[in-house]
């Protein structure tokens, strides 16, 4: 009997050993089909690391060309500047010279002014001294008609 009991004992043991194997074996499963999705995941999250990645070396790549441009627009636009400041200064440089110009000229234009004015006093001066000369010669020639008249008269007389 005791051998009985301790088998019955025994073949439970063994049923529950099996029982916990079967549960051993189902959590196994379990973590092996998890397992499974973790390497899918794992597959899928390196190749959207992968192309994170390529995504980031283009967009690093692009970012470097974008900087080429910059660095080489702000250089062209420093040389443009630099030449507009130098054409800026020689144009102002240009408007001294005209400023400079214009204030001679405008001297000249005064002093031609003032010799025009001295030249027209002198021309009327001159064009009535005319004028009375031409009152004289004029006067002149009335009194020699009028002393040929009177000579002739006396001539006449005489005769």
């Amino acid at each position: 009997d005791v051998l009985k009991i301790t088998r019955d004992e025994f073949h439970a043991q063994f049923d529950e050993l099996a029982a916990e194997v079967v549960k051993g074996k189902a959590v196994v499963d379990a973590l092996t089909l998890e397992l499974s999705t973790a390497l899918e995941r794992t597959d899928t999250l390196e190749q959207h690391l992968d192309e994170s990645l390529r995504q980031c070396a283009q967009f690093e790549a692009e970012m470097e060309r974008r900087r080429k441009e910059f660095v080489e627009g702000r250089n062209h636009l420093n040389a443009t500047v630099a030449a507009l400041t130098e054409s800026e200064q020689r144009l102002q440089q240009d408007v001294d010279e005209l400023s400079n110009a214009k204030a001679v000229a405008n001297d000249q234009v005064t002093d031609l002014q003032r010799q025009l004015d001295a030249a027209t006093e002198s021309y009327n001066v001159l064009h009535g001294e005319a004028a009375a000369h031409v009152a004289d010669k004029t006067a002149l020639r009335d009194n020699a008609e009028s002393l040929q008249q009177l000579s002739e008269q006396l001539q006449a007389a005489h005769d």
